[in-house]
């Protein structure tokens, strides 16, 4: 009974990871497909995505779906997004697009800059002069 409980786990985990990954590559957002988890942090998700028709390559910053009933956190995500637009220097990430899926996910296309994580490049060398 054991060894049919651990087999039927085990197959419905894999099920699961492949329908799981199915629905990721299915995965759009307007004119852009979603390639691929950039990160995670307080706000939101980052994915790797291109624009369908411009073939670019730009970063997605989709809000968690659990925070977007909060009106505060939806009018700092539309604060942060609307300032960030208007900043013009090359230390800065170009924002492209912002908007809302029609299940009603808050997003924000930016410019995709390719490198390490800033964890990555802290592993490497350690943290880094002021």
């Amino acid at each position: 009974m054991l060894l049919i409980a651990a087999a039927a786990s085990v197959y419905g985990t894999h099920l699961i990871n492949t329908l799981r990954r199915e629905v990721f590559e299915a995965k759009q957002i307007g004119q852009y497909r979603l390639i691929k988890p950039l990160g995670a942090g307080g706000m939101g998700e980052v994915f790797l995505a291109e624009h369908r028709m411009l073939k670019r390559p730009c970063a997605i910053k989709l809000i968690h779906p659990d925070r977007a009933g909060d009106p505060q956190v939806l009018a700092r995500f539309e604060r942060k997004v609307r300032m960030t637009a208007r900043l013009s220097h090359w230390n800065t990430v170009e924002i492209y697009d912002y908007g809302r899926t029609d299940d009603g996910a808050f997003y924000y296309v930016m410019e995709y800059l390719p490198g390490l994580s800033l964890e990555d490049l802290l592993e490497r060398h350690g943290p880094l002069p002021a």
